[in-house]
């Protein structure tokens, strides 16, 4: 960035990229600069350019699309919130010992915040020496050792990874298209060749950035994979779920409360939900949860213990019904008259709702009436 020139090119690149590319270049630079916060903020990413010494900045926004995940694997991610929020347990239930630490965005929402994550995640060139300074700075945990493998467990034998392949690659495999480390490199460094063990540290400096990292996308590509094979099999059937009324919000607070109490309910950063549909997936998504280590390689049937808890949630909410009618009942019986009791008993049946909302009605109409 020694001319005018240079930076408006890199402003104008800039500009360009979008929230995910923003977070993973912020990724990147913070092997450089540790207290950058990952978000998707343009803005903060020319700030931080601008306000520091980095190397290859130009290589770096030319080149980060190159290491996002697909638009094709995400796609089922995105299609629906219930499954996003499924995935976002299931992603650091058995991502562990396989996924490297996520980026958390800050700036962005649920769905944003999730995909950004998984973009960002990356097996980092050093990870096998506990005393490098990027581990150091991040308190990444030093377990994803190249002398460990991590095979994802599936009867579908092509997707099985072994980690001493993915990270131990002499080249990075980026959108299925397979790219040599140094191919990120400008013009001069695609030249340039190691004379001799002297000049190593200085080549390595002027390496390109994306060689530092792995990214690993074939490996996320085949979680996901493995992760919708899961989940294809392993969703509760709307059969079970059937007694919770999605347009009755007070069942659906109920139910959220009776998971939450019970430890189950999965609540993902920045989710809100915004609505009963939002509700009712979240309710949902942990019920699927149940049965997040089911053996693919068998025929699935909802276990015991998902069955046990959804027959146990279903009594709970009956008993609360019959408690609810019977102190409505107590309650008529001792402030109504007989004949008030059955006029209010024909208006609530008239109207099609109970007799509670019904008394509710009527107070409201002769308070609005009497302007009070």
């Amino acid at each position: 960035m020694d001319s005018t020139l240079d930076k408006d090119d890199i402003l104008s690149k800039i500009t360009k990229l979008t929230g995910r590319e923003t977070a993973v270049a912020l990724t990147m630079l913070r092997s450089q600069i540790p207290s950058i916060i990952i978000n998707n903020d343009n803005n903060y990413l020319a700030k931080v350019i601008y306000g520091n010494d980095v190397e290859g900045v130009s290589d770096l926004l030319s080149n980060v699309q190159s290491v996002l995940i697909s638009d094709k694997d995400i796609e089922w991610l995105k299609s629906n919130i219930r499954i996003l929020i499924w995935f976002y347990n299931y992603m650091f239930a058995k991502g562990n010992g396989f996924l490297p630490t996520f980026c958390i965005n800050n700036n962005s929402s649920f769905i944003d915040n999730l995909i950004a994550g998984f973009d960002c995640a990356f097996f980092q060139v050093m990870l096998s020496s506990p005393n490098h300074p990027f581990l150091s700075a991040h308190n990444f945990p030093v377990q994803y050792s190249v002398s460990q493998s991590y095979p994802i467990k599936t009867k579908y034998s092509h997707l099985t990874i072994d980690m001493n392949e993915v990270l131990n690659k002499p080249s990075h495999t980026m959108n299925n298209v397979e790219v040599n480390p140094t191919s990120f490199n400008d013009s001069t460094n695609k030249q340039q060749t190691q004379k001799n063990n002297s000049t190593s540290v200085e080549t390595e400096a002027k390496t390109s950035i994306f060689t530092q990292f792995n990214f690993a996308l074939e490996s996320k590509s085949t979680f996901i994979i493995t992760a919708k094979i899961l989940y294809n099999l392993i969703h509760t059937k709307r059969e079970y779920t059937s007694w919770i009324k999605t347009e009755d919000n007070n069942q659906l607070y109920w139910a959220w409360n009776y998971l939450d109490k019970a430890g189950i309910l999965i609540k993902p950063q920045l989710f809100l939900a915004q609505n009963n549909e939002d509700l009712f997936a979240q309710i949902c998504a942990s019920l699927d949860a149940f049965d997040n280590n089911h053996n693919t390689s068998y025929p699935y049937a909802p276990s015991p213990n998902k069955k046990y808890f959804i027959s146990n949630m279903r009594k709970a909410w009956s008993q609360k019904k019959f408690r609810d009618k019977t102190d409505i009942d107590a309650a008529q019986d001792l402030l109504l008259t007989r004949k008030a009791k059955k006029q209010l008993s024909e208006l609530s049946s008239a109207y099609g709702i109970n007799s509670v909302e019904m008394l509710t009605d009527i107070i409201n109409t002769a308070h609005q009436t009497a302007n009070i």
